[in-house]
């Protein structure tokens, strides 16, 4: 036998348990709702426009994905981040519901 037929198979990488997955992937999904969330009540301009809203929207999407998909996370940070995302999006649909209606208000200002 060789040196190589005799060695144990490597792992790359660390050893962790499902449980530990769980709990990475629910801080993970609760870290990227919280920017999410900052994101979404930042400030619009015509501009800007909304591209940071979206953003922080997509992010807390993310998130809720994440803690749906993997099946041991708990049961309140699923809900926390679903709910995050929910308001994210709500928040961005209503910014651009806001622009909209300044575009027309400038529309008619200028083009009679």
């Amino acid at each position: 036998m060789t040196d190589e037929e005799q060695q144990p198979e490597q792992h790359y990488g660390p050893n962790l348990t499902w449980g530990q997955i769980a709990q990475l992937a629910g801080i993970l999904a609760v870290v990227l709702g919280v920017i999410g969330i900052v994101l979404s009540f930042q400030s619009v301009s015509l501009l800007t426009g909304a591209g940071r809203v979206w953003t922080g929207a997509a992010l807390a999407i993310g998130g809720a994905v994440i803690s749906l998909a993997v099946p041991r996370v708990r049961g309140w940070i699923k809900v926390m981040t679903v709910v995050l995302a929910i308001v994210c999006v709500a928040s961005a649909l209503y910014d651009e519901h806001q622009l909209n209606e300044k575009r027309q208000e400038i529309e008619r200002i200028f083009i009679p």
